[in-house]
């Protein structure tokens, strides 16, 4: 799962291919936004110190 892209998420046999395959799932996924015009998403920042 790829918090930061909603409904960005694969899975692997391994650690391993599970890896490979979520490089490959943000590429996409990435690669969609751009063909739709939109805006790649910010990832916030999750801890708001002082």
């Amino acid at each position: 799962m790829v918090p930061a892209l909603p409904g960005c998420h694969t899975q692997g046999e391994t650690l391993e291919e599970a890896e490979l395959n979520v490089k490959e799932a943000i590429a996409l996924y990435l690669d969609s936004l751009a063909a739709h015009g939109e805006a790649i998403p910010e990832e916030g920042r999750s801890f708001q110190g002082r």
